[in-house]
């Protein structure tokens, strides 16, 4: 904030010096309207409501199509999983035997 007055009238015509005397009046104008505008709730015509709902019946089939894949990509992971676990077992399983029967022949 400036300390005084004279201090902002001098800031004020530095900021305009290279503004057209419309532009600085336009600019005051827009000003006003802005400080004067009021909160109207924005209402739509039952036409929108129609074109909106169509919009959100959009989304959500979209929505509901993603998850639906996202369960498909899950699903197929799973049972990726399942046969990478079955198959380590199995080879753990034949290295215990191979183990045992190495052992076995020592004794």
């Amino acid at each position: 904030m400036p300390k005084n007055v004279e201090e902002y009238k001098k800031r004020i015509a530095r900021r305009n010096r290279h503004r057209s005397k419309d532009a600085i009046r336009d600019y005051g104008c827009r000003r006003r309207k802005e400080n004067c505008r009021t909160n109207k709730p924005t209402t739509k015509p039952a036409a929108n409501t129609a074109t909106c709902g169509k919009k959100q019946i959009k989304i959500l089939n979209i929505t509901i199509a993603y998850v639906d894949n996202l369960e498909k990509i899950l699903q197929e992971n799973e049972k990726r999983r399942f046969l990478n676990i079955t198959i380590r077992m199995r080879d753990q399983r034949i290295g215990y035997k191979q183990r045992e029967d190495l052992d076995n022949r020592k004794i």
